[in-house]
């Protein structure tokens, strides 16, 4: 077993948490870890004398922030006390991190922000962690033996099963055998002869540069020769990958009549500095209080459609723009839906301060989400 370091892994979800572990064991790195039911850093601070060579903490953001922590909070605490730990993060439930979380994570401390990482598309998936350890002078992995490893140990149904990924990375690993780069089938649909960007109309209310669902399906079927099930997988991927969102995020990918918009560069929240936002907005820019739905208290949490209202207003921001910044906030697990099934959105739905999730209800009613009834249908 390599003494060059000790990888700690800290992952909500159990297959992550196998796939890293296996991983870096057939890289022969030391592997430790961290269980779910009790804080991580208590459990560090446990292991650590222990630990031989550098110490290297690859961290789920949403298992960090069970623990009501913020990573800029958790990085303050764990660099001080760590001198020269290395720290990827990642969030399973993107395929990539967006550029604005990385370059936020990194200057806090963590080498990078990764998305889920899947036994089919494992080279792609698994790059950041390479380029961490090429950056700390780590030996990085023999991905073939990690692979041949992972398949031999994979229960029947393969990895991912239960996570419901299993479409998306076979149509990912598909087009990465057809040499096609998801990215430049993006950039496709938005150049000259790609799908119809248009404003669109839905109830009286005017959806600005946006495209249909059934119209970029039959769109990608066409120029990739892949069938309308497959176009629409491909069109999930695209989205999981940031290229996309429903207009209102209500929705994943469709073959319907649903409007959905690409997104592009945003230069007026692009200079918005996301730690003097999130320190604004907990420091009283958001009403923040107890509320009641269906007879069930849900304490100290705030409306989407507030919150939105208050960044549209103090940083002098469209509603596209607003929508997108709070979806950055959420995105770094500053904030999340309080039974975690929505992304950020201009509605009267719950959302709760990762600081704030330790005076939370234990149990909180999953049909918990509107404060007010309210149907959409785009």
């Amino acid at each position: 077993m390599s003494t060059d370091a000790t990888v700690v892994i800290a992952q909500r979800d159990a297959a992550q948490e196998h796939l890293l572990s296996s991983v870096f064991r057939a890289g022969a790195f030391g592997v430790r870890r961290l269980r779910r039911d009790a804080p991580l850093l208590e459990q560090l601070d446990a292991l650590a004398p222990g630990l031989r060579g550098r110490l290297v903490l690859v961290a789920d953001l949403g298992r960090v922030a069970d623990d009501a922590l913020w990573w800029p909070d958790l990085a303050a605490t764990l660099h001080p006390r760590y001198p020269g730990l290395a720290v990827l993060l990642n969030d399973p439930a993107q395929l990539q991190a967006s550029f604005r979380v990385r370059q936020w994570a990194r200057r806090h401390g963590a080498h990078d922000v990764m998305g889920a990482v899947s036994l089919d598309r494992l080279r792609a998936s698994i790059e950041p962690v390479q380029s961490m350890l090429a950056a700390w002078g780590l030996p990085v992995l023999d991905l073939d033996r990690a692979q041949d490893m992972l398949r031999s140990l994979a229960p029947r149904g393969g990895l991912d099963t239960d996570r419901g990924t299993a479409g998306i990375d076979a149509i990912w690993r598909h087009l990465e055998q057809s040499g096609i780069d998801p990215r430049a089938v993006a950039r496709s649909m938005q150049a000259r002869g790609g799908v119809d960007i248009a404003d669109r109309v839905y109830r009286f209310k005017t959806y600005p540069q946006c495209f249909r669902g059934d119209e970029a399906t039959r769109w990608l079927a066409s120029n990739l020769g892949l069938s309308r099930a497959q176009a629409v997988d491909v069109g999930e991927l695209l989205r999981r990958l940031g290229a996309f969102d429903h207009v209102t995020l209500d929705h994943g990918f469709l073959d319907e009549g649903k409007f959905y918009r690409f997104n592009g560069e945003r230069p007026e929240i692009d200079a918005i500095d996301l730690d003097l936002v999130a320190k604004e907005c907990r420091q009283g820019g958001f009403d923040v209080r107890d509320r009641l739905w269906r007879a069930q208290a849900y304490p100290s949490v705030f409306l989407g459609s507030e919150a939105h209202a208050w960044l549209m207003r103090f940083y002098g921001l469209g509603a596209a723009a607003a929508q997108a910044l709070g979806q950055h906030l959420l995105d770094t697990h500053l904030f999340r839906h309080v039974v975690d099934e929505h992304g950020f959105a201009a509605k009267p739905l719950f959302y709760r301060f990762t600081s704030d999730r330790e005076r939370a209800h234990p149990n909180p009613d999953p049909s918990a989400e509107l404060a007010s009834p309210r149907s959409v249908a785009l």
